[in-house]
């Protein structure tokens, strides 16, 4: 056997066309490893050398990062741009509509952002490549459920180890936005419920009201805020006593009487955001009502406003059900959204009514609603204090205003009233209130003014 191994040997490295393949071939492998070689050490220093994070739409995250490069030097130094006047973030900003041009001047603000492609920049000394991406979503933009929409995404590769780096980024950005001192709360809805999906999505910045500006009937908000206050802080005795840990409020009562402003206090006291539903929403079926629930954002309560002209569009809608009809959650789905086995826990849900002998008593029992809260028609005492809170100068007409105020009058009439005639508090306490139409002589006044 050795005889042939060097029979072989020699016969072999006596052929030339052998040996100069071999050489030829090693030459290549090399020459391709060379070729290689950057490629693959560039991915290693990317792999352990760098940390990356990703925010996509329609994340409130995305949105505070698109705000952010809008604002970073990286925007007017790179060539390609993205300029919009309905950018994902406008709302985030204190001017939404409008911005003045330095000879004060009201025009409509442009955003820009790094378009998509690969730009570069430093973030705390460190490099920081920033990838933006945009592909064709399944997200149906149209009621039919045909047509999409397109989904962006941003990714952030820092080249650093340190992984609180892009977090630090993230809620930099968010506070960029979002000041911690912001009377500012976000206003989620549900996504293009054709989609298949069930997600919520950031729709607008609301600003939040003072407890203190709302004026309801003596000791209400008090109670309300108190109540709030309470279920917050025993989280731990809903699980030690084994109940759901959830709570349910009815803010019920006539239009104007200062449900929304209520629920607007409400989120002000406890810094949470707001997630509107509503129950008539095509494509809207009762898994994905539970799903919602189930995913709604951190730190949010479920508001379902007008729940009473809601729950009654949908018993009409079942009763005329067709083929063509979008789909819509049956009664016994938003039931078991308040207190079934898939509404979940660590949540507060406030609905509220308009006429509350429209509601099945199913809906409002014990266990699903928890609180009740009557809002009715202004009072004496009501009047006299938000006379107070727009003229505290000219409290001694607080009383006079209070006494010719007419019955059945709504909260809402009575702010119009003295917002009419904030620029004359003695008239806006001699004046009598229109509580069913708007005040035809101060529009009269108006008008004529303008003329001259």
């Amino acid at each position: 056997m050795s005889t042939f191994w060097h029979h072989l040997q020699t016969s072999l490295g006596q052929n030339s066309f052998f040996s100069g393949g071999a050489v030829l071939m090693l030459l290549g492998a090399i020459l391709a490893l060379l070729r290689r070689a950057p490629v693959h050490l560039w991915h290693t220093i990317l792999r352990t050398c760098t940390t990356t994070v990703t925010v996509r739409t329609p994340d409130s995250a995305y949105s505070w990062v698109e705000a952010w490069l809008d604002r970073h030097p990286v925007t007017r130094k790179t060539g390609m741009l993205v300029a919009n006047c309905t950018t994902s973030q406008a709302f985030y900003y204190e001017s939404v509509f409008f911005t003045k041009t330095p000879d004060d001047r009201k025009t409509i603000p442009v955003y820009f952002s790094p378009a998509v492609g690969l730009h570069w920049m430093f973030y705390a000394n460190h490099l920081t490549l920033i990838y933006r991406n945009r592909r064709e979503s399944t997200v149906s933009v149209s009621s039919n459920g045909h047509g999409q929409m397109p989904s962006e995404e941003i990714t952030l590769r820092f080249f650093t180890r340190n992984r609180e780096l892009p977090r630090r980024f993230i809620l930099e950005a968010r506070d960029a936005v979002i000041p911690a001192d912001s009377n500012l709360g976000t206003a989620y809805a549900t996504q293009s419920q054709y989609s298949g999906h069930a997600t919520w999505e950031a729709v607008s910045r609301i600003p939040l009201r003072r407890p203190e500006s709302v004026v309801l009937r003596a000791g209400l908000m008090e109670d309300l805020l108190g109540d709030l206050d309470r279920f917050i802080a025993d989280e731990d005795w809903y699980h030690r006593c084994g109940v759901p840990y959830r709570r349910g409020y009815l803010l019920e009562g006539p239009p104007g009487s200062g449900k929304s402003s209520a629920v607007l206090a409400m989120a002000q006291h406890l810094g949470w955001d707001i997630c509107t539903l509503s129950l008539e929403g095509d494509g809207l079926s009762g898994w994905k009502l539970r799903k919602l629930l189930g995913n709604r954002p951190p730190k949010t309560f479920i508001l379902i406003e007008d729940i009473d002209r809601e729950i009654e569009k949908l018993q009409i809608a079942a009763q005329q059900v067709t083929d063509d009809e979008p789909v819509r959650p049956s009664f016994s789905a938003v039931l078991n959204t308040f207190d079934g086995l898939a509404a979940g826990t660590a949540r507060i849900i406030v609905i509220t009514a308009n006429d509350v002998s429209k509601l099945d008593d199913a809906l409002i029992r014990p266990g699903r609603i928890d609180r009740r809260f009557h809002l009715g028609h202004a009072t004496e005492e009501q009047a006299e204090r938000l006379y107070v809170r727009f003229f505290p100068e000219y409290a001694e007409h607080a009383r006079r205003f209070a006494d010719q105020l007419p019955p059945d009058t709504s909260m809402a009439a009575l702010q119009h009233h003295l917002m009419t005639y904030r620029d004359d508090p003695e008239r806006a306490a001699r004046e009598p209130v229109t509580s069913q139409q708007l005040p035809t002589l101060a529009i009269e006044e108006v008008s004529d003014e303008r003329v001259a």
